[in-house]
């Protein structure tokens, strides 16, 4: 039984200029039919004895703040029979959609959590990339939310965007760290083919630009409380950490439901359709793939070595009836000297000069 339940939300009002997400213009009649075969395709998961109340519920996009009242109601109706007081429930927000009215009915059916997508707070690279608030409706947003009883709200920032200095990015989140904000994730610019930006050919700033602003991004937002517990991530106290993005990282199962969306369940991956007449029909599923022991090992690895904390070397025994520490001996062996990884209390880390070479370690774990 799945404890972890992700439902996307493909709407837009607009497409952002790097997104590369499924997404659609908002449309109200596509809205009505996707939410009516919405609720079919959980039920289905019920049926099977995959679904029920869960530990974390997140709605994504898309844009889920675009839906309007009633059409939001409906959805929160939907979702309520598998939610509990005890369950960590995310929805993604922009703030140009954020109200007084939307916030206290996302709360009186449990909503404990809003991500915004803040993005950054400079008016003129907010025009560049196609977003619709500003610096203004942002900071407000983050006290709408407050005033009205959810208290555990996140934002996402990114850095590396077009026409952005290292001293603007270190501004925004100075700025930040003294809202009523619990959590921070700030990622670097990609470039996807699909995107505006891809089909323009937008470049990316060069490494070591992007280095420094990781770098001085991360060591304002650990001086003023927020301490760093996944590569990207930063939150003022455990309890705001994202207990849902821990299940992705901590190899978890969890139900994917909506178009476009990706579930993992038993060792087997799934993407659905995003083809949205394919979608209205109930034929959900676009591709499954059963992987091999030695492919959810290495993913096992490249999510959990996210964490600051590092993965227990317990679970993956136990989990796949191996002896760690002597199949990949080499491999350890190498990351300790080399000062990337350490192993202490049963955790495999990655220290932080580690974790910025994520992905040379993880080479050296493929079979």
């Amino acid at each position: 039984m799945s404890k972890h339940l992700y439902v996307h939300i493909p709407f837009c009002t607009h497409i952002c200029a790097f997104c590369d997400f499924f997404r659609v213009p908002y449309q109200e009649k596509l809205a009505d039919s996707y939410l009516l075969e919405l609720e079919k395709e959980l039920q289905g998961y019920v049926d099977r004895g995959i679904l029920s109340q869960v530990d974390t519920l997140y709605i994504g996009g898309g844009t889920p703040s675009a839906l309007t009242y009633s059409e939001l109601e409906r959805l929160l109706k939907i979702l309520s029979p598998y939610v509990t007081e005890h369950t960590e429930y995310t929805l993604e927000a922009n703030p140009e959609h954020i109200e007084d009215s939307k916030v206290k009915l996302l709360r009186s059916y449990g909503v404990n959590r809003i991500s915004l997508g803040i993005q950054c707070l400079q008016d003129d690279i907010l025009t560049y990339v196609n977003r619709k608030h500003t610096a203004t409706q942002a900071l407000d947003a983050i006290d709408i939310i407050y005033n009205n009883g959810i208290t555990n709200i996140s934002a996402d920032m990114i850095y590396g965007l077009p026409k952005q200095t290292t001293k603007q990015f270190i501004e925004d989140l100075e700025v930040l760290t003294h809202t009523k904000l619990t959590h921070i994730s700030m990622y670097s610019l990609t470039i996807e083919e699909n995107s505006a930006f891809g089909r323009a050919h937008q470049e990316l700033v060069d490494n070591e630009l992007e280095g420094e602003m990781y770098e001085k991004g991360r060591d304002l937002l650990e001086l003023n409380g927020f301490h760093q517990y996944e590569v990207a991530n930063y939150a003022r106290e455990e309890r705001y950490e994202s207990m849902h993005n821990k299940g992705y990282w901590l190899f978890h199962d969890y139900v994917g439901a909506g178009m476009g969306a990706v579930g993992y369940i038993d060792g087997v991956r799934y993407e659905n359709t995003r083809n949205f007449q394919t979608y209205l029909n109930g034929e959900y599923i676009l591709e499954s793939t059963k992987e091999s022991q030695e492919e959810q090992i290495f993913l096992m690895l490249m999510m959990g070595l996210r964490l600051k904390k590092g993965i227990r070397i317990q679970d993956i025994n136990e989990r796949f009836s191996i002896s760690f520490k002597e199949r990949y001996k080499d491999a350890i062996g190498k990351h300790i000297a080399l000062g990337n990884i350490s192993i202490q209390d049963g955790y495999m880390a990655t220290t932080p000069k580690g974790m910025e070479i994520l992905h040379d370690i993880l080479l050296d774990f493929m079979d």
